[in-house]
């Protein structure tokens, strides 16, 4: 399951600590109930050694997909 947290100014995805602001292109409208995540490794070729080496293990977004029409789970009270 993603893990989001409410956020006014977009998406802020707490296990890779990162904040995906409304209106930027990697967040895609999707007409599943659900939020998905697909992300790539940080690290990249064209960097150099040591900063591929830190960035090794690091993850980031590469799209997330978000529902058109987000339903609202909680019950009446």
């Amino acid at each position: 399951m993603l893990r989001r947290r409410p956020n006014p100014s977009g998406y802020y995805l707490a296990s890779l600590r990162q904040q995906v602001s409304e209106g930027d292109p990697r967040i895609i409208l999707s007409t599943n109930d659900d939020f998905y995540l697909c992300t790539r490794p940080a690290a990249t070729p064209d960097m150099d050694f040591t900063k591929a080496l830190l960035l090794m293990h690091g993850r980031i977004v590469k799209y997330l997909f978000v529902p058109v029409m987000r339903r609202d789970t909680r019950r009446p009270s």
